[in-house]
């Protein structure tokens, strides 16, 4: 299960803080260049039932909705926790991409109608001060129908405009099964906790594509229509097991051992035809397994004024991809280490420097990796490829930390990264077909690329009402890969050509809040990403101001929010690419919108459910987009 989905299962009022750990150490799954996110719940206190209620609704272009419970009852030494929602809406997006060569414009309408349904069940039992045995289970079911249309308009040529209209209907379920058991040792911090994860997940989706070749001179004329569907069906399991074993030695150091075994089933069933007439052949089915099994150690002491870290995380990795039956199969096997290290001296209570490493793995996703249709335009068919190979990023980076009074800090480092295999989209011409304009997008490794650069932020308090947070990073990047050139002299022979390049990348955020009284607060949020020259793609900057209030009332038990995003409706994803063809692409979804939000809290108690590590599923995330 992502992050994001996670997140969407926790009620707000059970998070007691949210860590952004840049380069953690081998104790966390090597997952993401980036880092990851360390989410900390409220601990369970005193007998009592307590609760929480969330709705919210944001306006765009129509309303969407979104709407959760979460409640615990606890008594004696059993506490119960269970919660359900609820999200739909519409959801509206829109782009077109113009082709310089040959004077064409694909303008594409997309409309996503969604809800999904999501409910968890859980009791945790402390069978004494010692030990805690916790369950819970939980399913989402969701359904959507999408439509998209694509015209593609040819102006002042001699080609057909060709029209599409393709409608997606899909239903999934997922559920998950886990099972926790944690023991508290006598020694303050020494703790000792297992825990088993099994996950199912089932997509079914079928789509039909209508596609309308026009006549030039009298666009109202029909030429030809084709129409065909699809019928994809996706099943996934996913079966988790963890270790995780913390010692404090002494009052200066620590010791942490730990493992994990991660088993993944996936299997997809892919059948395309016409609907009247079937076409023969045009089934197959596509299988990826995944086996990871890893063992980390960190030791860790610290003195008076210096402290240190060395990890390792050593993984058995094991993938067996299986097209139609072993008519195409791919094997990867590899047995990779993870290390990591602190350093960290601190001058003062107000000064602290600290320099870490670590290795880290994005791994590529299923949908990067299923050589079946993801979606697919007249023009453009995305398709996965399964020989994709996992990207690895070293990273070090050095941090400074100046406190100051009030609370208020200032933080600035300098990072150096070094990317092997990195993951990227690429794009070129579909040998498949006679038509030249046919694409095909799909993901590729490209050459070893690194990175460096520095990092400012600040959270400044400047009155006991006003406080700011401004943030700017900057890096310069090299990149090396392969791009579809169209040879000089032809129109549609294609040869890939090494590109390399070196760019630089700019960003900036700043958040402000302001108390005007006790229960009255106002946020200001803006950011700026700088255009970044790619190897496939030049993307352009993107920008926008958010801002909204909170309200506090009932003894601070309800929550009233309003947020205005994207106040001057600026966000937008632009690109210039020359490869395959010299083009130009723009793409907006419903980011001006208004959310309007309600949170209200019941019971005495303050009981939580059984605080569990979370972990990632080490992909890169990817698919379900054109860029």
């Amino acid at each position: 299960m992502d992050a994001s989905q996670l997140l969407k299962q926790i009620p707000s009022t059970s998070i007691k803080k949210i860590e952004l750990i840049t380069n953690p150490s081998a104790k966390y799954n090597p997952e993401g260049m980036s880092g990851i996110i360390n989410i900390v719940l409220h601990k369970n206190s005193n007998n009592g039932f307590n609760g929480s209620f969330n709705a919210g609704a944001t306006f765009a272009e129509t309303p969407k909705f979104n709407n959760s419970l979460d409640m615990n009852y606890r008594t004696g030494k059993i506490n119960f926790f269970g919660s359900g929602g609820s999200n739909f809406g519409e959801n509206f997006n829109g782009g077109k991409i113009e082709r310089f060569d040959n004077n064409s414009q694909q303008l594409l309408d997309i409309v996503n109608d969604n809800e999904s349904y999501l409910y968890k069940l859980g009791m945790d039992f402390y069978i004494n001060d010692k030990n805690t045995l916790s369950f819970y289970t939980n399913r989402n079911a969701a359904t959507g129908e999408g439509l998209v249309n694509t015209d593609i308009r040819y102006l002042n040529n001699d080609l057909s405009n060709v029209y599409q209209s393709a409608f997606y209907s899909t239903n999934n379920h997922n559920n998950t099964y886990n099972l926790a058991f944690k023991h508290i040792f006598a020694k303050d911090g020494h703790t000792l906790d297992f825990e088993g994860n099994y996950n199912t997940y089932k997509q079914k989706q079928n789509a039909t594509f209508d596609t309308s070749v026009f006549e030039i001179l009298n666009p109202s004329t029909l030429l030809d229509q084709v129409i065909y569907s699809d019928h994809i069906k996706d099943n996934r399991k996913n079966a988790t097991f963890n270790v995780d074993y913390v010692n404090p030695l002494n009052e200066k150091s620590t010791l942490e051992v730990g493992s994990e075994a991660r088993i993944v089933r996936t299997e997809n069933q892919y059948e395309t035809g016409n609907i009247v007439v079937p076409v023969t052949g045009q089934k197959s089915n596509y299988t990826y397994d995944i086996d990871i099994f890893s063992a980390y150690a960190t030791f860790g002491q610290k003195f008076e004024k210096f402290s240190y870290q060395l990890g390792a995380r050593f993984e058995s990795y094991k993938a067996k991809a299986n097209l139609n039956n072993g008519a195409t199969t791919f094997e990867d096997d590899y047995f990779t280490l993870y290390p990591s290290a602190y350093l960290t001296y601190n001058l003062n209570d107000k000064n602290m420097f600290q320099l870490s490493y670590s290795r880290r793995v994005d791994r590529p996703s299923l949908e990067q990796t299923k050589p079946i249709r993801e979606f697919s335009t007249p023009l453009v068919t995305s398709l996965g490829n399964s020989e994709l190979e996992p990207q690895f990023t070293n990273s070090l980076e050095v941090n400074y930390t100046k406190m100051f009074a009030k609370n208020s800090s200032f933080t600035t480092g300098v990072f150096y990264r070094i990317i092997d295999n990195e993951i990227n989209r690429v794009l070129y011409n579909d040998e498949s077909t006679e038509n030249p304009n046919d694409l095909i997008m799909s993901y590729d490794n490209f050459d070893n690329n690194t990175a460096f650069g520095f990092e400012l932020s600040a959270n400044y308090k400047i009155t006991k009402w006003w406080d700011v947070q401004p943030a700017i990073d900057f890096s310069s990047i090299n990149q090396k890969g392969l791009v579809s050139v169209l040879r000089s002299g032809t129109t549609d022979t294609f040869d890939f050509v090494t590109k390399e390049l070196k760019v630089s990348a700019f960003n900036a955020r700043l958040n402000t809040n302001l108390k005007a009284n006790k229960r009255l607060s106002f946020l200001l949020f803006g950011f700026y990403r700088g255009g970044v020259d790619g190897i496939q793609n030049n993307s352009k900057e993107m920008y926008k101001i958010d801002s909204g209030a909170r309200y506090t009332l009932l003894d601070d038990k309800m929550t009233l929010s309003v947020r205005f995003n994207d106040m001057f409706d600026t966000m937008k994803f632009a690109f210039d690419s020359k490869n395959p063809y010299p083009s130009h692409g723009e793409f907006t979804w419903e980011s001006h919108s208004v959310y309007l939000g309600l949170n209200y809290r019941f019971g005495g108690g303050k009981n939580r459910a059984l605080q569990r590590k979370f972990r990632d599923d080490n992909t890169k995330k990817g698919g379900g987009g054109m860029f």
